[in-house]
C-alpha cells in the first residue's frame, strides 16, 4: 500500500510560548494516526499532512 499526501497545512502558534506544546501535540497525532504526517520544513515551518491510501 502506498500513501500519497492529499492535504498539507502549515500550523502556527498564536503565542510563541506554546510552540513546544504544539510540536508535541503534532508528533502525538502523527504517532496515533497512521495517515497523518508531521514535518518540520527547513524554514522551521510546522507542516501536518493527511494522506490517502492508494
Amino acid at each position: 500500500m502506498k500513501l500519497s499526501p492529499v492535504v498539507h497545512a502549515a500550523v502556527q502558534c498564536r503565542v510563541a510560548f506554546n510552540l513546544p506544546k504544539l510540536v508535541e501535540g503534532l508528533k502525538h497525532l502523527a504517532k496515533s494516526d497512521s495517515v497523518v504526517v508531521y514535518i518540520v520544513e527547513e524554514s522551521g515551518e510546522n507542516i501536518t499532512a493527511k494522506q490517502s491510501r492508494k
